[in-house]
């Protein structure tokens, strides 16, 4: 009734600016009202169709309650809530399945198939084995099955023999490393990531770097720092205004510009098969 008769005075008489900033603050007090209680009824219907669940607080979700170890805390939660629950992390709602049987069941499902579209999947542009979705996911999977066909049946029948000597390679190799040593402290990392990614490139790529070659060793860098970059920017996932943080900008930079190089080392690999490939 008085919101009624104050704006009958308003259209009665000539406005002035004070009256405009009153009508323009009560249309958005009352817009602001109007779209925090849609927000409240979308959330409760939403709330009505998801499994059981805890959700913490707003804005950060359950986050605070999941400690480092998040598997453990999910097992918890199974026995409290069943083998299907829900929560939030961040404002990312999570659907949590614990059962096998239930697990199996969904991934068979074609709704299944996709990736999250989250920030930090975005970063990694869907490109991969395991970022990619649609039609390049099953383009992959696809060609990837025939090949571990043919990896088995190369290296893991008749020809293991092979596979053997390659691994014994790099552990003669890593065993070098740590005789040339002397017995003096060592930084035993690099040589171990050295002789890992050597077994990699020999099976998959047929060739082997030495510990000294500077682009593998570049090239292992990239990989650790990636780790190391990856677990930077994943809280975005969970609370995506941090995007914006400069420390998050300079690291997805950063992981653009690895990627970048990566791939020049793997064309740089490929370049050089296709000049000594001999198909006799």
């Amino acid at each position: 009734m008085f919101a009624n008769s104050y704006f009958i005075k308003l259209l009665t008489r000539q406005c002035t600016t004070n009256d405009l900033q009153h009508l323009l603050l009560v249309f958005f007090t009352v817009l602001t009202v109007i779209c925090f209680l849609q927000r409240l009824l979308n959330a409760y219907r939403e709330l009505r169709k998801l499994p059981p669940g805890p959700w913490g607080f707003p804005v950060i979700g359950y986050l605070f309650f999941m400690g480092n170890e998040k598997h453990t805390r999910f097992m918890e939660l199974a026995k409290q809530y069943g083998s299907l629950f829900s929560t939030r992390l961040g404002n990312q709602l999570t659907v949590v399945m614990s059962d096998y049987k239930m697990i199996r069941e969904c991934f068979r499902r074609e709704e299944f198939t996709g990736r999250p579209d989250t920030p930090f999947m975005q970063t990694l542009n869907g490109f991969g084995i395991i970022n990619s979705t649609g039609k390049l996911w099953k383009d992959q999977r696809r060609f990837l099955h025939e090949k571990l066909r043919q990896f088995g049946m190369t290296y893991m029948g008749n020809g293991k023999h092979v596979m053997e000597k390659r691994i014994m390679t790099e552990v003669h190799e890593y065993i070098h490393n740590l005789r040339v040593s002397d017995g003096q402290p060592m930084d035993m990392a690099p040589a171990i990531s050295v002789a890992v990614s050597n077994v990699i490139c020999n099976i998959m790529m047929s060739v082997r770097f030495s510990i000294d070659d500077p682009k593998f060793r570049r090239f292992n860098f990239l990989i650790e720092e990636g780790m190391r970059l990856f677990g930077e920017i994943h809280t975005v996932d969970y609370i995506p205004t941090v995007q914006y943080f400069p420390s998050i900008l300079t690291a997805k930079t950063k992981i653009a510009k690895n990627r970048e190089e990566m791939q020049r080392f793997y064309r740089d690999v490929i370049d050089e098969h296709k000049k000594t490939y001999d198909p006799t």
